[in-house]
């Protein structure tokens, strides 16, 4: 009798265990679409995100003479296709809303419409769609996450529309999969578990994590993207920010920003040495003294391309203390272009 007691108890801890790790994980879908037009007569290349179950649009886009992005927030799709888009740019950490673009998506992805001004004093024409000539029409992403008082989890996977079947992008495809830390945070659920069905939302007691990406270039030669991981895990007094870019060969799918020797004729190069300086200081409101051994500080290999130029990233604690956060530095092509490899995978942006 006290064996099957004690086995009675045994089985119901484990299923009480399993019930309480059992966490619904949400998925969603959103395809983050490539278009090319015109506002007026001026070239422009849209990057457009539809999200499949709330119908969210949003996106960013440049005109192709400049290079630099503006955002375009708040849309949802109507019945009839149509969406509202409010134009924002950040200027010295503030938004600021530029113009407001009226528009319809059709089935075959023409995104068109009227561009507004924020003032509504100016109206032009847009006209958007995929490119003929483009080898890449859009990336899926399927995103999971688990939500509740006190852990969350989001990450993202992004997958690239293969229809012609391309060798390179199904090794891209598959890169991307290898990068997904769902489960391997998911593992963490149970020393957090104590907490979830309690109003008890001390920080302490939490863990979040977000493995986020971003679409920064495309053309038919390479993809840059660039993947955002924060976690925050109640152990420390705050949450840590890794940013990786990844810039892959979309012919042999092979990841192209691993070593800046691929890159640059030479890295300690004094003239790329003093431009880089410059920039530092200027990011550090002129002065050198926040850098950790700021006289060693080189280029790494953490870069993404862009249409402008080619940004290096220095994550947390990196070059500097944590309060510095990420430093992002910003080359142009022309900036860069004395000392690149005309023999570099990257130099036909340059030339």
């Amino acid at each position: 009798m006290k064996r099957l007691v004690s086995l009675t108890i045994i089985l119901l801890t484990i299923f009480s265990n399993i019930n309480l790790f059992a966490y619904e994980t949400n998925i969603s879908v959103r395809n983050l679409y490539i278009l090319e037009g015109d506002i007026d007569t001026f070239p422009i290349t849209v990057y457009l995100t539809i999200e499949k179950d709330t119908k969210k649009v949003y996106g960013k886009y440049y005109y192709n003479k400049n290079g630099n992005f503006l955002y375009l927030e708040n849309g949802i799709l109507g019945n009839e296709n149509n969406v509202l888009l409010k134009e924002t740019i950040t200027e010295n950490g503030n938004k600021k809303t530029t113009a407001f673009l009226n528009s319809t998506i059709k089935n075959n992805l023409e995104f068109s419409g009227k561009w507004k001004d924020a003032k509504l004093s100016t109206v032009l024409n847009f006209t958007t769609k995929p490119s003929d000539d483009s080898i890449i029409q859009f990336i899926q992403t399927k995103i999971k996450k688990i939500e509740t008082n006190n852990f969350n989890i989001l990450s993202q996977l992004p997958q690239i529309y293969n229809p012609q079947k391309i060798a390179g992008i199904d090794i891209i495809n598959k890169k991307l999969l290898e990068l997904d830390t769902f489960d391997e945070d998911y593992k963490k659920l149970p020393l957090y578990n104590t907490y979830q069905n309690s109003n008890e939302t001390e920080i302490s007691k939490m863990y979040a994590s977000y493995n986020t990406y971003s679409l920064q270039y495309i053309d038919n030669k390479i993809i840059s993207l660039k993947n955002n991981y924060f976690e925050y895990s109640g152990d420390t007094p705050r949450g840590n920010t890794i940013i990786t870019p990844l810039v892959y060969d979309l012919e042999t799918g092979d990841l192209l920003n691993k070593k800046t020797d691929d890159l640059f004729y030479r890295i300690d190069d004094s003239g790329l040495i003093e431009l880089m300086r410059e920039k530092l200081i200027k990011d550090a409101d002129g002065s050198s003294e926040i850098y950790i051994d700021f006289e060693n500080i080189r280029l790494n290999n953490n870069f993404y391309v862009s249409k402008t130029g080619i940004n290096f990233v220095f994550n947390q604690y990196e070059i500097a203390p944590y309060v510095k956060g990420t430093t992002i530095l910003k080359f142009t092509y022309d900036e860069l272009k004395p000392f690149v490899k005309r023999t570099s995978k990257f130099w036909y942006l340059f030339d």
